[in-house]
């Protein structure tokens, strides 16, 4: 079993109870999108879960996805504008996983 492969597995397996879509991008990334409601959660069991070990947030952004716009059809991909997004590093595993939240308002994110 390849290591992304692993790793999206026990994400399913041992977050389930988290409520969460999981993408993954160019099959080498994975990016776990998640409610504000469950954020905390999901990033607690991220850090505390033995079998993941998401310990160092190596980078916090926010993205205005105003202007992202679908390639194929020029429409908004999403009708939510405001994303927090988390970029974690298991050191001891050696994964990477990224978390993004959407803010439920777009007037007052």
């Amino acid at each position: 079993m390849k290591k992304l492969e692993k790793l999206e597995t026990l994400l399913n397996e041992l977050l389930g109870g988290v409520f969460f879509n999981l993408y993954k991008f160019r099959d080498q990334e994975i990016t776990l999108e998640v409610t504000p409601d469950n954020l905390i959660g999901l990033m607690t069991k991220l850090a505390t879960s033995e079998e993941l070990s998401f310990e160092q947030c190596q980078d916090v952004c926010g993205v205005d996805y105003l202007t992202y716009k679908d390639l194929q059809d020029e429409k908004p991909v999403n009708a939510l504008r405001f994303a927090v997004v988390y970029h974690l590093l298991s050191i001891k595993h050696n994964w990477r996983v990224r978390v993004k939240c959407f803010a439920q308002n777009n007037d007052f994110p």
